[in-house]
């Protein structure tokens, strides 16, 4: 019998999903709020550290591209670099994720 080698792509892909394993995708429009505390990594990019559990697998999202984009300033505008911040807010990523809009950030 001969071996369909589409049909056996096809199963595999629904088996394991497709080469890279897509799976922690966000569009632009995923949201989410996450409490945690400002901090910036070893890069010098600003994010959530000692993020509350129970939070949304992508809270340490970096907050905009460097700690003087508009989104890391809005943030700094309510929450100072090492306070407890509340942040909600629009997210997006694959691998490295970003917060993409800030909807409201207030210090806890």
């Amino acid at each position: 019998m001969k071996t369909d080698k589409a049909a056996l792509l096809f199963c595999a892909l629904l088996a394991f999903g497709p080469p890279g394993g897509q799976a922690h995708a966000a569009t632009p429009s995923s949201r989410q709020s996450c409490e945690g505390v400002i901090a910036l990594d070893a890069d010098g990019q600003m994010l959530l550290t000692e993020i509350k559990k129970g939070a949304s697998a992508w809270c340490d999202a970096y907050i905009g591209n460097d700690p003087k984009s508009a989104i890391a300033e809005q943030v700094l505008a309510q929450c100072r670099m090492g306070s407890r911040c509340l942040i909600d807010g629009l997210y997006a990523g694959h691998g490295v994720f970003y917060w993409t809009k800030i909807i409201s950030a207030k210090r806890r």
